[in-house]
């Protein structure tokens, strides 16, 4: 056959290409409903302050064991104040089966990403030894 494209009945031609924008595109929300509003901004975190302490999950893959059971909870506890740094702190934790809850105080943003990076360096270099 040649490279004779045939249009439909009304003369238009098909669109070539991979498609574009289209309704129902894209991946599925996890909650499953619909968005409000197409481009819907955000909110951003309210700005930290030292005096406000903050309330972070971790969670853990659910095909780690369980996080209060045998070695974990002394391993863990241990860690948990001796990562503290300049301008970031371990208020309080309680471990649950596939996350952490953790209140920490941070001075501001920076600080927060910061603490919470050498905190997860120190849990899992105490996790796997």
């Amino acid at each position: 056959m040649g490279g004779r494209r045939v249009g439909c009945a009304c003369g238009r031609q098909p669109k070539l290409g991979w498609g574009g924008a289209r309704k129902g595109a894209g991946r599925p929300r996890k909650d499953g409903e619909k968005p409000l509003k197409v481009g819907m901004r955000h909110d951003r975190r309210p700005l930290l302050a030292k005096q406000f302490p903050v309330h972070v999950t971790w969670r853990i893959n659910r095909q780690v064991w369980s996080l209060r059971s045998g070695r974990f909870p002394k391993v863990l506890k241990d860690v948990m104040y001796a990562g503290e740094k300049k301008g970031f702190r371990v208020v309080h934790y309680a471990f649950l089966k596939d996350h952490i809850h953790l209140i920490v105080e941070a001075v501001d943003r920076v600080a927060l990403s910061r603490g919470m990076q050498g905190l997860g360096v120190r849990v899992a270099k105490a996790v796997n030894n």
